[in-house]
């Protein structure tokens, strides 16, 4: 696949919010992943003119490998697997109350937290002993790359939404191409590049 021009993924960007800042949004075929997702620009100024790092930046995330692609499925097994540890620690579980003993009570009290067991097939884990697993169950949400980065390497964010983190979902962050960590949505390159 040849490079995008600064000209080409301008005129792909559609302009979705016309404050400051402004955003821009298209739909980039990744290689590795062997389909599209939606690339998400914060504009630096109030124009379509991208600077030259941004441009690279989305040719280096339309070129991720199958290798980079299966790296990143490594990223979020362990990052399951870190809260499934932590989820499943050694603490036991809290002893079960008698429930309120009005209806009115039931109504505002609700049934509570009810723990899912690992094995129940309604767990989000269920079934994912390998990175494989993960491919199954992802929602890839979007590419975050903010035209006006300073940091001294470029970054994007691709962001997912995984069955363990449905709420706040997950940031794999690719510097200069190469997807190097996992964390919850920050979009914050400084936390990638210069810790």
């Amino acid at each position: 696949m040849s490079d995008l021009t600064r000209e080409e993924v301008q005129s792909l960007l559609k302009i979705e919010r016309k404050s400051n800042p402004w955003f821009g949004n298209f739909d980039l075929f990744v290689e590795g992943f062997g389909r599209s997702i939606e690339v998400s620009i914060t504009l630096c100024s109030n124009s379509r003119t991208l600077t030259d790092r941004t441009v690279q930046t989305v040719n280096e995330v339309a070129s991720l490998t199958r290798a980079h692609y299966e790296y990143i499925l490594r990223l979020l097994f362990d990052d399951a697997m870190s809260w499934k540890a932590e989820a499943f620690s050694s603490d036991p579980p809290p002893s079960p109350q008698g429930g309120p003993m009005n209806w009115l009570r039931r109504v505002f009290q609700g049934p509570g937290i009810v723990e899912l067991s690992i094995d129940d097939p309604k767990h989000p884990l269920f079934g994912i002993d390998t990175p494989a697993g993960i491919e199954a169950i992802i929602e890839w949400e979007n590419i975050f790359i903010d035209d006006s980065q300073e940091t001294s390497k470029r970054v994007a964010f691709l962001t997912c939404h995984p069955p363990w983190e449905v709420e706040h979902g997950r940031e794999i962050a690719i510097c200069n191409g190469v997807p190097t960590g996992i964390g919850p949505i920050e979009l914050d390159e400084y936390g990638y590049v210069d810790a």
